[in-house]
């Protein structure tokens, strides 16, 4: 069977999920179909004005420890770059009537140098008026804009683009008791393949090619330099050994130790 250049681009860029990017990471399943990733209580963070948490043994939740204190948890996401953020659901429990929580998703910006301050951005946020007493519950949390996550942004939009952290924070209201707990959170995402440049790198792939976008993110992956001559030769076959070649460097395969 022979196999053109052009649907070869095409299925490895769905296949992998690549970007334009070169920060890619190679974790996770690959291709653009949705999938999760959780973050359970035990790899969340308490901030220094939180009490010591309690393990509620047996159940995978943690909360407070003490009753008349804020309580705040947040961990980063580290999803690979790429990756559009669609959902997030939060497990949590209250059975106080007097608290409630407090879920945000939010990007974090750092600053290079003394001109530009840190900044923070909240993507979305939910916080129920009143206490569900008592309940398990998922609060689910939705950007009104797509979030892809990338290592470096500029969520301000002056012109100074950063190293950035995708967050999630769960606070309690002042009144926090022990009967208020978390179990964590699942992360609904998928793979993204990068826009297209407003360019093109290869003379025989202009951007009106059908397979111009998924061209182009291989290349600037690193997968395919093209067939030389500023050439891409799109309607060649492919041998066995190229298509050895894309799949190892789209893969990122290797020797065991």
């Amino acid at each position: 069977m022979k196999l053109k250049m052009t649907l070869l681009a095409a299925a490895i860029s769905v296949i992998t999920g690549v970007s334009i990017s070169a920060e890619v990471a190679a974790d996770g399943a690959f291709g653009l179909r949705t999938q999760y990733t959780t973050y359970h209580a035990s790899r969340w963070t308490p901030t220094a004005e939180t009490p010591t948490p309690a393990y509620y043994g047996g159940t995978g939740y943690v909360g407070p420890a003490t009753t008349g204190s804020y309580s705040n948890y947040w961990v980063q996401l580290d999803l690979p770059n790429g990756a559009l953020v669609e959902a997030i659901y939060v497990d949590l429990y209250d059975n106080d009537a007097n608290a409630h929580w407090i879920v945000n998703f939010m990007g974090y910006e750092a600053s290079t140098w003394g001109v530009f301050a840190p900044v923070a951005k909240v993507f979305a946020s939910v916080s129920p008026d009143v206490s569900l007493t008592p309940e398990y519950y998922t609060n689910t949390l939705t950007s009104a804009e797509p979030v892809v996550i990338r290592a470096i942004s500029d969520f301000n939009d002056d012109g100074d683009p950063n190293s950035v952290a995708y967050v999630l924070t769960l606070a309690t209201t002042p009144q926090a008791a022990w009967a208020m707990r978390f179990w964590g959170a699942r992360v609904k995402w998928a793979r993204t393949i990068s826009p297209p440049p407003t360019s093109a790198t290869f003379d025989d792939v202009p951007t009106n090619h059908w397979a111009f976008r998924q061209i182009e993110a291989m290349n600037r992956s690193g997968i395919t330099r093209g067939c030389g001559g500023g050439n891409f030769c799109p309607d060649d076959t492919v041998t066995r050994a190229q298509m050895a070649v894309f799949l190892a460097k789209a893969l990122g395969l290797h020797w065991e130790r």
